[in-house]
């Protein structure tokens, strides 16, 4: 394992003897008590040390589970039983899949969604904020991501953290799009919880970790027992956990460097997109803070034809067709790519040469691989 892939295409060089460490523990139960089983469970609390000492948060504040929305949905399933929970507050530029869950949550009559006011990319209008759970009388949750997957740009956490607890709403962040990017401080942050999606940092379909504050206020002795029982049903894939412990200590201690890198890309990139087709990424007129391994733009069909994410996976980038909330009145496809730190200009201007032929077939038609 000299290679590893995180974050699909952004590599770091590093020999990390996982299979090594985990060859006697692969499939034993961290549960029991024989000899594998020990060592399965001293693994998996090693790991978890490594994951709170990242994260800067206690061990018993992690949980080791699958991906980001069974986080999600088994956190709002506990609230709902044992904390009473009446309002979810969300926006729409969170992923489609959990918007249509609480759709269904509220159609079974279990919440009420309420869809938070957001500008053009998604940004959180902090006032207004305020002002609409001000208002709220019932026992809330806010879900919002750390950083929208549209367009990558970043909420102000802090200050929704103490909008909140004005209000008494409780605040569960999604950091999957961060994650492994930027250093991230779950303390400072001060969420009530935090899902993180690991899947797409080589640990596997459903591999993640969440965390819930130790210092969560609900007077509710079933709560307590259950968030003490989700030790047992925690995620006990020791490969996994170690493989993606070893790799996130790795990255956070190389940010700077892969931030770098992955930002001169991305520079060249939108120059290159600007220079040979006049496009401008989705939020080139807003300059705040976004993730820098993220840029989405928006081809009009009748310059790029159809099946455009199709025809753009080609090797050095991940591609992505997103559906983006706010809709233009033309057709077309909106693209998001995912930059990696190997990334080089060639790569680049084979994504032009691509797109400079599929602009001669204006219906799209042609094959390009």
């Amino acid at each position: 394992m000299s290679l590893i892939n995180f974050d699909h295409i952004n590599f770091c060089q590093e020999n990390i003897p996982v299979s090594e460490i985990c060859k006697e523990n692969l499939n034993a139960n961290r549960n029991v008590f024989h000899v594998q089983g020990r060592k399965a469970k001293a693994q998996i609390d090693l790991h978890k040390s490594y994951f709170s000492e990242q994260l800067n948060v206690s061990p018993d504040e992690i949980y080791f589970s699958s991906n980001s929305l069974s986080q999600k949905i088994t956190i709002i399933n506990l609230l709902i039983l044992f904390y009473d929970l009446k309002a979810i507050y969300t926006s729409i530029y969170e992923h489609n899949t959990f918007i249509e869950y609480l759709k269904h949550l509220e159609t079974k009559r279990k919440i009420k969604l309420h869809f938070v006011d957001t500008g053009t990319f998604g940004e959180i209008d902090l006032q207004k904020l305020k002002e609409y759970l001000a208002k709220n009388t019932e026992k809330g949750l806010l879900c919002l991501s750390h950083a929208n997957e549209y367009n990558g740009l970043f909420i102000p956490v802090k200050e929704i953290v103490k909008i909140c607890n004005r209000s008494k709403v409780l605040f569960l962040l999604d950091i999957k799009s961060s994650i492994g990017k930027y250093q991230i401080d779950l303390q400072k942050l001060n969420a009530d919880f935090a899902t993180i999606d690991l899947s797409e940092h080589c640990g596997g379909r459903n591999t993640g970790v969440f965390y819930m504050k130790q210092t969560l206020n609900i007077d509710n002795e079933n709560f307590r027992i259950l968030k003490n029982n989700l030790r047992d049903n925690e995620n006990t894939d020791t490969f996994s956990i170690c493989k993606l412990s070893n790799v996130f200590r790795h990255v956070n201690k190389n940010l700077d460097k892969y931030k770098a890198q992955c930002t001169s890309i991305k520079k060249y990139l939108i120059e290159q997109f600007e220079k040979n087709f006049g496009l401008k990424h989705l939020t080139y007129q807003y300059h705040k803070e976004g993730i820098y391994t993220l840029i989405s733009y928006f081809f009009p069909e009748k310059e790029f034809g159809t099946l455009l994410a199709e025809k753009l996976d080609i090797e050095g980038f991940l591609v992505s067709k997103i559906d983006f909330p706010d809709k233009t009145n033309e057709k077309g496809n909106y693209i998001r790519f995912t930059l990696g730190a190997n990334n080089t200009p060639e790569d680049v201007k084979k994504l032009i040469t691509v797109l400079e032929q599929m602009k001669t077939d204006t219906q799209g038609l042609t094959n390009f691989y």
